[in-house]
């Protein structure tokens, strides 16, 4: 995500590798807490928490950004569906 942040313009499709893949890892993250690979303490399943909803902030920032973009250059918008 940093090398992607970093370039004056993110090529489109990485910018969708990480907006799909986001909500990807959240979703996993929260599998991991429902399965028995790890048994994690009460701080464990909050930390695993809290980043996940952290990513997936980031992905509806990272999707709005990609909005306004396209907006600026007079293109359709972008759509997830």
């Amino acid at each position: 995500m940093a090398m992607v942040a970093a370039r004056p313009t993110a090529p489109s499709a990485l910018t969708w590798l990480i907006i799909v893949g986001n909500p990807l890892w959240a979703v996993l993250s929260f599998g991991l807490i429902l399965s028995d690979l790890i048994q994690p303490n009460a701080l464990g399943v909050a930390s695993i928490v809290a980043q996940a909803l952290v990513v997936l902030t980031l992905t509806a920032l990272d999707y709005g950004a990609l909005q306004g973009a396209a907006a600026d250059h007079g293109e359709r918008r972008p759509s997830l569906g």
